[in-house]
Order: C-alpha cells, then structure tokens, then sequence
C-alpha cells in the first residue's frame, strides 16, 4: 500500500525514529506490519490481491437508538473484526445513516 511504501522510505532515510516507527505501525494493517518486520523489500510489497467486498447492513432505527441497540452494534462490529482478521483483512468503516448500520469490510 502506499502507506507501507512511505513508512519504508521514511525509515530507510532515518527521518523515523524506532519509537516513531513503532506508533506508525500502529495504524498499519497486520498483513503490512508483518511484511516490514521481516524486512521484505518494497518489490514484494507491492502486490495485487484479489479482493472482497462486503457491505454488512444492520438493521438499526436511528430515531429509536437505545443503550442496548449501540452495544449490539459495537458486539457486532467486534465479531465483524475478530472474523476479517483471519483473513488479513480490515474493517474499513462503520456509518449510520436514515436506514440503519452499515460496516464496510
């Protein structure tokens, strides 16, 4: 991703100290920090996959958004995370809007 290719360029040039590169990978996904731990040159870190899309529709009245409705909702968005995580994928994001949730993955 061009986030991994700025954050080798930035580390390779010294401008990134180890606990600056450390906070940046936070924000990185798992498959990315894994390459750069192992040192992986940038060749093999630009790659195509091929990908999926999921667009997961809840079923969420905003008018009527009780306490417990939100804490299905981050339930659901923990779930959501723990089973894209087997796969090396991510949680793009979550919006609501006038005919419910939505999480993008």
């Amino acid at each position: 991703t061009v986030n991994s290719i700025l954050l080798e360029q930035l580390a390779i040039s010294k401008q990134l100290t180890p606990v600056m590169l450390e906070t940046i990978k936070k924000f990185l996904s798992r498959a990315v920090r894994s390459k750069i731990d192992s040192g992986q040159s940038l060749e093999w870190m630009s790659e195509l996959r091929t990908i999926s899309v999921l667009f997961i529709n809840l079923d969420v009245c905003i008018q009527k958004l009780t306490e417990e409705k939100i804490n299905l909702i981050q339930e659901a968005l923990i779930y959501v995370q723990e089973i894209m995580n087997t796969f090396d994928g991510v949680v793009n994001k979550i919006f609501m809007f006038d005919k419910g949730c939505t999480i993008l993955a």
